[in-house]
Formats: structure tokens, sequence, C-alpha cells
């Protein structure tokens, strides 16, 4: 019953809790991940048991702990979406999937496959799938879309109001531009956001390159702005270069 856990009762579980104490429990709820955050849990979603199909581990940092792993939403379950968000879980991103269709959403998240879009290529387990956007980009420090280019106006106007509050990065995946406007996807992403341009980057290949994205899901880094197995994210070497552009007389 997520009702059971107030704020109160979070406030005195981190109280009693020494570092590095872990908990866990069947209650998935929002408000309780939002609480044991606040109060300094690292909180990750687990495969559940049973007729339970989830279930919520947390743990207090330790002083020496490193860093939790960025959070990374990838908006779109496609081939080249599937293919982006292993790679950067490869990196050590914990990437969360959204799918438009819960049973593909199910499959990523118990069976970690993708077997419509990207058959034979096992997932990391630091990738999980859900088909409601407000868990995909809750606490997403990163967004990546890669959706159809035709639809992708109607579907930020549900993205919008789920990271208007935060300033996490929008990174473009795909290619094209709108047929009706013209207009590139960076621009509709723009418009409909309503976010400043800075916060938009563009990633390239997509759906014109069926040769390139088995090799990548199979582990390759073929192309030198996507992230490497050591754990650069595309946006650190975005934020280098555009850096490096600042500093130009």
């Amino acid at each position: 019953n997520p009702g059971l856990w107030s704020p109160e009762v979070l406030a005195l579980i981190a109280k009693r809790s020494a570092p590095g104490a872990r908990l866990a429990t069947f209650t998935v709820a929002g408000a309780v991940r939002r609480g044991l955050a606040e109060q300094g849990f690292v909180v990750e979603k687990r495969p559940g048991h049973g007729r339970k199909r989830e279930r919520l581990e947390a743990h207090l940092p330790s002083a020496f702990e490193p860093s939790p792993p960025p959070r990374v939403a990838v908006i779109g379950a496609g081939s080249w979406g599937t293919t982006f968000g292993k790679v950067l879980a490869d990196g050590g991103a914990h990437v969360v999937m959204w799918a438009r269709r819960a049973e593909l959403a199910q499959e990523i998240q118990e069976g970690h496959r993708n077997s419509e879009y990207l058959p034979g290529i096992n997932l990391p387990r630091s990738m999980s799938a859900t088909h409601h956007l407000s868990e995909a980009l809750e606490g997403a420090s990163q967004v990546y879309l890669a959706i159809s280019s035709q639809a992708l106006r109607q579907n930020l106007k549900a993205v919008r109001p789920l990271v208007s509050a935060t300033d996490a990065p929008v990174v473009s995946l795909m290619k094209g531009v709108e047929k009706r406007t013209g207009l590139r996807m960076s621009q509709v992403i723009e418009q409909e956001l309503h976010c400043d341009p800075a916060r938009i980057a563009v990633a390239g290949a997509g759906g014109g390159l069926p040769i390139l994205r088995l090799p990548l899901a199979g582990g390759w880094t073929a192309h030198r702005d996507l992230p490497s197995p050591a754990g650069r994210t595309f946006m650190e070497q975005y934020r280098a270069q555009q850096a490096h552009k600042g500093s130009r007389p």
C-alpha cells in the first residue's frame, strides 16, 4: 500500500539507515520512488517475482561510493532507438526505453530482448522499458528521441509537460524533415518543447542505415560520435564541442 510510505516514515527510515543500507519492496509507486530519492536513496525498479511484475530496490550510498550512473530516457523502441539505448547502457548509463506498445515494453523489461526490431540481440540488464511516458522521463538527465519524424510533433505534445521543469539535454536521433512544414527535426523539437535551442543536439544514423544498427547492437562502436564502452556519452562529447566553440576568439 503506497499510502503506508508517508514522508515521515521515509524520513525515519533514512535516519535509522547506515551508509550502504539496502531496502526492497513490491511498492513501485512514483510517490514512493520520489520520496526515497529525496531522502538520499538511490532507487531502481527491478523485475518482480510471481504475480508481482516489478519490485523496488534502493540503497543509501556510502561516502566512498561512486556517483550513480546517469538515468537516460530513450523515447522510441524501434531498431535505432533500441540500438542507441544499448550503446548508452553499455557505456554505463541506466537507460529507460519508452515503447508505444505495452507488449514491446514488457519484452524489453522482462526478457531483455526486442525480437521485432532487433532480433538475436541480448539487451543489458541496465536497460528497462515502459509504455508510460511519465515513467520513462521521470528523473532523466538526458532525453533521446527516436520516433517517426512525421509523428514527432504529436508525440512531443505529451512530452512537453514532463520535461518543462528540467534542463535535461534533448537529443534527436531522427533524420528527415516534417513534410507539412519542411522543418528539420531539431526545429520541430524547439517549437513543441518551447525550450532553449542550446538544449537540443542531433545524433546521426537512423533508419537509413540498416547495416549499422546490428553491428552497433552487437558491441561495436562504429561511429566517432557514439558513446564508447568506457562510458563517454554523446552528450559529454557534445558539451565538450560546445565549450570548445565558445572558447574560440
